[in-house]
């Protein structure tokens, strides 16, 4: 149909003017935009309908997601308190092991066979000791437990000791070389220093012959690290593996698997780039890079010098701990040395014992007692009857604050199960302390 508008007017002479206009094209142009605009409308509405429906699934998910985290965050919590406690709990009694198969290892009258047995023994429990210890760590490490320490040091302060303690590990067909640096770096030691220690492991377990290079390039502004071995090498398959908890190249070799994993979260704590380079048979390097920094001035350590004590006869220990085997374990490992060990179980029976014995030449302490108070308490009460007396604090206790503040207080610290060298090079640090103050 068309659709007819009629105007009409008046002139102003008179009479009267109608005009008639054909407006069917732009009554059908109108409506085709209003029906547009109508469809546009409506799918406006149905692409909001959707969104709102998007929104209040994204929020649900969110919801859910937060609760999941939420819930994690408190199985996390559960777990690693539950590793504490049952780490502390198995390595009370393996520290107690781990010191009389030291004894016993020390003893000259045992027979070959025996000898043998008791190294095989003493392996094992430092294994046991070692897979606790990590999964501790890797708990702690993944909770947000540990806080790196930033400072600017040396770098053979800690390569050195490192370089000494594998070296004696290797066997004879292997050739440990390491290169001693001047270079200073900024790092946390401490966790550094356990990187480096899962390399040189690593590095240990699986070469055989050949040999093993230790040592750092300076790299402009950083500085990197180095592990190289000849052992049997890394294929790339294994390379996108290795990192991963408890994945082993090897099923023959001692270890659960967890050294590189702790390796990985330790150099994301402490955004230091860990590199592999590796050929299926010709052995690997792992490498660390750290900050470069300028040599600071700092004091010497007084005790890098002192001259070791031939033996410790006459030494005389007080221990505190409330664990009985562990007193008896490490008073048969003391008595091989020629001390003379004297202990109590409880802060009231210490107390009672200060008060009616002459002062000890060392006092060993466990930190987790009784209610009454912890070791650090403990010690600080019996330096008020005893005083000037070397204190060590020796705990099993997932703190990573605990050596800290037993340094603070002045203390020594030494975490079980107790390595017997450990133990060994503090007591010759006391019985020299003993001999200089009599000799004064």
């Amino acid at each position: 149909h068309n659709v007819i508008e009629i105007k009409g007017r008046a002139l102003p002479t008179g009479g009267y003017v109608t005009t008639y206009d054909n407006i069917t094209e732009f009554i059908n142009t109108q409506n085709i935009l209003e029906n547009r605009v109508k469809e546009r409308t409506e799918e406006i509405e149905k692409i909001n309908q959707s969104l709102r429906r998007e929104v209040k699934k994204h929020n649900e998910t969110e919801m859910a997601l937060s609760e999941a985290k939420s819930t994690a965050e408190i199985s996390n919590a559960s777990k690693s308190q539950f590793l504490a406690t049952a780490s502390h709990d198995i390595l009370q009694p393996l520290n107690a092991a781990n010191l009389y198969a030291s004894a016993l290892l020390e003893r000259t009258d045992t027979d070959r066979e025996h000898t043998e047995n008791l190294h095989h023994l003493h392996n094992a429990i430092g294994s046991a000791e070692q897979i606790i210890s990590n999964l501790l760590e890797i708990s702690r490490l993944d909770t947000g437990s540990f806080t790196p320490k930033i400072v600017p040091f040396a770098l053979g302060d800690i390569l050195e000791p490192l370089a000494n303690e594998f070296r004696v590990q290797t066997n004879k067909n292997i050739t440990f070389k390491w290169r001693h640096t001047l270079l200073w770096c900024e790092s946390d030691p401490q966790y550094l220093r356990r990187i480096l220690q899962n390399f040189l492991s690593n590095a240990v377990k699986y070469t055989n012959t050949g040999k093993i290079l230790f040592g750092c390039r300076r790299r402009q502004n950083q500085i990197e690290i180095c592990v190289y071995d000849s052992g049997p090498g890394i294929s790339e398959a294994h390379q996108k593996r290795i990192f991963d908890d408890f994945y082993r190249i090897a099923s023959n070799v001692d270890g659960a698997g967890l050294g590189l994993g702790i390796v990985f979260r330790f150099s994301e704590l402490l955004s230091h780039k860990i590199r592999v380079y590796s050929r299926n048979e010709n052995g690997c390097l792992f490498s660390v890079l750290v900050p470069l920094c300028t040599k600071k001035t700092r004091i010497s350590d007084a005790n890098v010098n002192e001259n070791i004590a031939p033996g410790l006869n006459n030494l005389n220990i007080y221990y505190v701990d409330d664990d009985e085997k562990n007193i008896h374990a490490l008073s048969t490992l003391t008595n091989n040395w020629g001390c003379t060990l004297s202990s109590s179980t409880n802060s009231a029976a210490s107390l009672d014992y200060a008060k009616n014995n002459t002062a000890p030449d060392v006092i060993l302490m466990d930190y987790q007692l009784d209610p009454e108070a912890d070791g650090i308490e403990l010690a600080d009460a019996l330096l008020c009857q005893w005083e000037d007396i070397p204190v060590c604090i020796i705990s099993a206790a997932a703190d990573e604050d605990l050596p800290t503040r037993v340094t603070e207080h002045g203390f020594d610290f030494l975490r079980k199960p107790i390595k017997p060298g450990r133990l060994r090079a503090l007591l010759d640090r006391y019985l020299q302390r003993k001999m200089e103050k009599q000799n004064n």
